[in-house]
């Protein structure tokens, strides 16, 4: 049983492996392209989020391959096992949670349980090399015994900072609501003009504070620096994400639940302008 689970786990593994070599594997379809990001698939973002780097998919096959050619020698099981036991942990949790292939996602968790049980065969050995020689290797001392509620106060201290600041920066740091937070269309501009500075879609983005996005009609995007003043109602966006110079519109703001409108002027040109905006659903 043993030689029958590591050299089945290889023959699968080298198959996936030289699939993504020769790009059976991660190629997308022109009409998964041409989809907003918001309407793709998991299986076609996992697909495309892999295929991005040509070198990243080359390093994951490459990585199985080797692993797999090294279950294919008996000395060097363990080893193989201990390389791509977490390789295959991840690609399980993909497959699980994005919604990849049934087929697929069968045959990623018949490996994984053949290199459990590969690894079991050899718990002996990995309790050896994890725990006893370990502590053989770095014995504790008397002095150290001293230090040891100190040592766990230190790691105490550096899980709850680093939770901490991670939190301060998901909830404070990245996130300043605002009234205008959102995706709004621009359905009317009066007067009309022609300008490339008006965009057919404003996104005020909540989960990144101050930045506004502008999305024109020819697909193209324009990151700017805003600010609101929910006092005076009024709105300033600046050019550069980095720093606050001379702002390229100022306006006051009227909003509703479904509808906003902005009046303001462009600092190029000084012509008033009023823009009218649906909220996107």
């Amino acid at each position: 049983m043993y030689r029958l689970v590591r050299w089945s786990i290889a023959f699968v593994l080298l198959a996936y492996g030289f699939a993504k070599l020769t790009h059976a594997q991660f190629t997308i379809l022109d009409s998964e392209l041409d989809k907003p990001m918001g309407q793709v698939s998991g299986f076609w973002l996992t697909w495309y989020y892999f295929s991005y780097s040509g070198v990243y998919s080359a390093i994951i096959a490459l990585s199985q391959i080797t692993g797999a050619v090294l279950l294919t020698f008996r000395k060097t099981t363990l080893l193989g096992a201990c390389l791509l036991f977490p390789i295959v942990v991840n690609i399980a949790l993909v497959d699980i949670l994005y919604g990849i292939d049934l087929g697929a996602t069968i045959m990623a968790i018949f490996v994984l349980i053949g290199l459990i049980i590969l690894l079991s065969i050899h718990k002996q050995e990995l309790i050896d090399l994890f725990w006893r020689n370990q502590n053989r290797l770095f014995a504790q001392n008397p002095s150290g015994k001293r230090f040891a509620a100190l040592k766990w106060i230190v790691r105490l201290t550096l899980i709850l900072f680093a939770a901490g600041w991670a939190y301060y920066a998901a909830n404070y740091n990245n996130i300043d609501p605002t009234i205008l937070d959102g995706a709004w269309n621009v359905v009317k501009v009066d007067p009309p003009v022609t300008s490339q500075q008006i965009p057919s879609t404003i996104f005020f983005e909540r989960n990144r504070a101050a930045l506004c996005v502008f999305k024109f009609a020819d697909g193209t995007y324009q990151p700017h620096n805003f600010e609101v003043d929910s006092k005076t109602n009024s709105l300033r966006i600046w050019q550069d994400r980095s720093r606050k110079d001379t702002a390229i519109f100022v306006a006051q703001y009227a909003i509703s639940q479904r509808d906003l409108s902005i009046k303001g002027k462009f600092a190029d040109n000084g012509e008033e302008v009023t823009i009218q905006m649906k909220k996107r659903e």
